[in-house]
């Protein structure tokens, strides 16, 4: 095969260190630079431009042995100055990130000491145990000296499988670069990725084009394509929550009760058939089947109006209840809609809702980040990590950037533990128990997962069988 297309929303990408979890952004990012260790969907890692590490048994000592064969896009060596240079980086406030999440992965690297003990050796230290160190390396890209420098310069020089030919603000061309490192069947020697904001126009673009993909197809289109026949849909699992996250700091929602009834009185079964037209699953709790940790057997909140009035009874609050829901116009795009929806199930057991629209996206990031929301606040961001999410959603003792109030000793114990636990059965074990209370607590109105659709042209079909390529776990394109 020698050409590929791709149409997606948009081809931005930018600084490969800046916080982000846009898929769109990382695929295009994710085939151009590489980071030590990539995340499988059991929730181990593999190694990338690692060859293999330890970690000590207090988990504060990681030492990683690189690889000795890697060169980036303009010639040079790759080796351990580049690793120390990069988490060094990344850890630097100023690099920034999208949507409230400036300072977030540096926080965690902050006071680890990263050095290379050789040329192909790196010791990182962690002043606190940091068992799941891999979860935040696996999302950090390694640039050289050199590389770091060209960004300024508008060139992106990585040690993935493709460099960039050239790009604008409405495509990006890439180029297979030659090695011997990997192979795989399906592997263009072009990329092209297009910005194709508008459904109609990227079905129609889908149709003329042999080879081609559409990253992030919306249900309704996956469901034309399909009765034409004109496609394939691959259904990735994500890391997405699409939640209500309740205020647990001041209001109705610090009645345990309250939340609880809220949960059982919706039917996300039916949300899940009229919003995300069928295309995402139902949550049982505050993580998907991407995290380590989340329990398929949770008994979750099923649709009960009948139990719903009965804890609000029991819930002694003065009547009538009102909530306030903050909803975002993007991120999820149908947060409105959501927002009705709910206050309509919510009605029919004694709850008047208020909704209240921002327009502003980064804006109503950091009103979240603040604490500043009313009742609750539609979200749909969650990082595959679970010691991120624990740690900055639920985690009292952090009270990190998008908690919101929640405060359970039993469950930061378990955080702590997991974090202290080298082992990753063991700690899958641990993080199950905090999914559990969690779960139990309602601190979220967990309503849906959603997949990431993608279509495959008919002429890529037999190249994306179960034995070839297809997206990675959470949809990303990555050709490998």
């Amino acid at each position: 095969m020698t050409d590929l297309n791709i149409l997606q929303d948009h081809v931005r990408f930018g600084d490969p260190h800046v916080t982000s979890d846009d898929a769109d952004r990382l695929s295009i990012l994710s085939n151009v630079f590489e980071a030590l260790v990539a995340r499988t969907a059991d929730g181990s890692f593999v190694p990338i431009l690692a060859r293999s590490w330890t970690l000590s048994d207090d988990a504060r000592t990681w030492h990683f042995d690189l690889r000795d064969n890697v060169r980036f896009h303009d010639g040079k060596p790759f080796d351990a100055d580049d690793v120390v240079r990069s988490l060094r980086r990344v850890r630097d406030e100023a690099v920034g990130g999208e949507l409230g999440t400036t300072g977030v992965i540096s926080s965690y690297l902050r006071d680890v000491r990263i050095a290379g003990d050789s040329a192909y050796g790196v010791q990182l230290s962690t002043q606190e145990p940091m068992a799941d160190l891999l979860d935040l390396l696996a999302d950090i890209p390694i640039l050289s000296d050199e590389s770091i420098e060209a960004l300024s310069r508008g060139e992106y020089i990585g040690t993935g499988r493709y460099r960039i030919v050239d790009y604008n603000a409405y495509s990006v061309r890439m180029a297979l670069v030659e090695s011997d490192r990997r192979t795989h069947r399906f592997c263009p020697e072009r990329l092209s990725w297009s910005s194709i904001e508008y459904d109609d126009e990227r079905r129609e673009r889908f149709s003329r084009r042999e080879r081609t993909i559409i990253a992030g197809v919306t249900p309704d289109s996956a469901k034309r394509l399909e009765r034409l026949d004109k496609a394939m849909i691959i259904r990735s699992q994500t890391s997405v929550c699409a939640t209500f996250m309740f205020n647990l700091l001041s209001g109705v929602a610090t009645s345990r009760a309250l939340r609880r009834a809220i949960n059982y009185a919706i039917d996300v079964d039916s949300i899940i058939a009229d919003v995300a037209g069928g295309e995402a699953v139902a949550l049982k709790g505050p993580m998907t089947s991407q995290h380590l940790g989340f329990n398929p057997n949770a008994p979750g909140f099923p649709y009960d109006p009948d139990l719903a009035r009965s804890l609000i009874d029991d819930a002694g609050l003065d009547q009538p209840i009102e909530l306030v829901l903050d909803v975002p116009t993007t991120l999820p795009d149908e947060a409105r809609d959501l927002a009705i929806i709910l206050s309509e199930y919510l009605a029919a057991v004694g709850i008047t809702v208020d909704i209240r629209v921002h327009e502003d996206r980064p804006a109503y990031a950091e009103t979240v980040r603040t604490k500043q929301i009313n009742d609750a606040a539609c979200f749909d961001s969650s990082p595959v990590s679970t010691f991120r999410l624990l740690r900055e959603k639920f985690h009292s003792g952090v009270a990190g950037p998008w908690w919101l109030g929640y405060d359970n000793r039993y469950v930061n114990e378990l955080i702590d533990r997991a974090s202290r636990t080298a082992d990753i059965e063991t700690r899958r074990v641990l993080y199950q128990k905090a999914f559990a209370m969690i779960s139990d607590d309602a601190p979220w109105v967990f309503l849906y997962n959603p997949y990431r659709l993608t279509a495959i042209s008919e002429t890529l079909a037999e190249d994306t069988s179960p034995a070839g390529w297809s997206p990675t776990t959470g949809g990303l394109l990555k050709f490998r």
